[in-house]
């Protein structure tokens, strides 16, 4: 099922989560269906900060669901220094309801990450396999989705077995679609991970001054002038995120959207918006 802007704001998403967004749904459904085909796929939903990479993933999980799929989603952070932190996130509920055949035969050395075992020091080959395995068994019952938000955050053990199994997937049904902020250091196994051939990228662009006046209209209920607009991409940059704080000050302030108030968007932007933007270098 096709999600429309109309349909995500009248649901009460992020303001422009999803305008100017055709492209990049459109891979991300391509993708779901080959891989709900057979043609396994990685994913890696690209950009920086506050540039749409969560919503797309969801919308992503939401296709995949209605479209008979196993989903499984984790996110990086919290669990960062423990070893497979993210392995677990995505898989533990499934292995709790169902160990006996999940865990059986090669699977069975991946025991050790679920405390079924002695815990594993370090991600060994042979837990490795075990956890492709894993994955290999869960698909076994259906298409499967693997959804990873902000796999830069992840940890190393969970990120080395996605590349393990990345390169093993040929076959499965199985789609690995992860959100990876473009300003965090890029080590080697993402890296590679980025250039696997089964590795598709989809990079949301900044949104245009088209879109942001479109916003504009529908916050502030009045046709900007072009200059109120344009001054709004600029302090933006055209990021959905901070476009959206920008938008919820001005409508508090009740500003009208016209030549004479621009100056006054660099005010209320200082307030709305700066507290938001990465500090500069040096």
């Amino acid at each position: 099922m096709r999600i429309t802007v109309a349909h995500a704001i009248s649901a009460g998403v992020t303001v422009g989560s999803l305008l100017e967004r055709d492209r990049e749904l459109a891979a991300l459904t391509a993708l779901v269906g080959e891989a709900a085909a057979g043609q396994a796929r990685l994913v890696l939903i690209e950009g920086p900060r506050g540039i749409g990479k969560t919503r797309l993933l969801g919308e992503a999980r939401e296709w995949a669901a209605a479209d008979g799929f196993r989903v499984l989603h984790g996110r990086g952070g919290l669990e960062r220094e423990l070893a497979f932190g993210l392995v677990r996130q995505l898989f533990e509920a499934s292995v709790v309801a169902d160990p006996e055949r999940l865990l059986a035969g090669p699977a069975a050395p991946a025991r050790s990450v679920f405390g079924r075992g002695e815990a594993p020091e370090d991600p060994s080959f042979a837990v490795l396999h075990g956890l492709y395995w894993l994955t290999v068994n869960l698909a076994a019952g259906g298409p499967l989705l693997l959804a990873v938000d902000d796999l830069h955050w992840c940890d190393s053990a969970s990120v080395r077995f996605l590349g393990y199994l990345v390169r093993r997937l040929e076959g499965l049904r199985v789609l690995v679609a992860c959100c990876v902020r473009a300003t965090e250091p890029t080590d080697a196994i993402l890296a590679q991970l980025a250039a696997d051939p089964l590795a598709r990228s989809v990079k949301p662009r900044a949104l245009s001054d088209t879109a942001v006046a479109e916003l504009l209209g529908r916050q502030l209920h009045a046709v900007p002038d072009e200059a109120f607009a344009t001054e709004c991409r600029v302090l933006t940059g055209g990021n959905p995120l901070l476009l959206d704080r920008l938008l919820r000050a001005l409508g508090e302030e009740c500003m009208r959207p016209d030549v004479a108030h621009v100056q006054a968007v660099a005010e209320v932007g200082a307030r709305a918006v700066c507290p938001l933007l990465p500090p500069l270098p040096g």
